[in-house]
């Protein structure tokens, strides 16, 4: 289950790396900018989509492993409780990805519009709170959590 805590890991670095390999590449007008023209109604759309992305996946990853149906499983014992913990640690990164890359590709596809970069740093804060490692997997699986 070791190799199942670096795999996790490493997906967690790359989404992080492919966010920042895509802001590069368009900082330097590698990949073009500013493509999609703003209307005020294409800048609400963007802004609610942005502000709605952001804060409902932030709440569903850092309350997540708190929803008892999902701690009552990880606290089962022959290796199940591990194998949940991963399965949806899988499905945190994969939220948490496409809030990261929505709100980048946003930020940088329409011009003027501001809501999406302040969702981005939204959601880097909450990277902080979501690596995944075998000590957060033992104090979930023990129950120190569960109230």
């Amino acid at each position: 289950m070791k190799c199942s805590f670096r795999l996790l890991q490493t997906i967690y670095s790359l989404i992080l790396l492919v966010a920042v390999i895509y802001a590069i590449l368009s900082e330097y007008g590698i990949i073009a900018m500013n493509y999609w023209t703003s209307s005020p109604k294409m800048a609400y759309y963007v802004n609610m989509y942005s502000i709605c992305i952001t804060f409902c996946s932030m709440f569903f990853l850092l309350k997540l492993f708190n929803f008892k149906r999902i701690r009552n499983k990880m606290q089962l014992g022959d290796g199940k409780g591990i194998r949940i913990y991963i399965r949806w640690s899988y499905g945190r990164l994969i939220v948490l990805a496409l809030a990261l890359w929505s709100n980048v590709f946003l930020y940088y596809a329409i011009s003027g519009i501001n809501a999406p970069q302040y969702c981005i740093l939204i959601v880097l804060i909450s990277f902080v709170f979501s690596w995944p490692s075998q000590s957060q997997f033992e104090s979930l699986h023990t129950g120190s959590l569960a109230e």
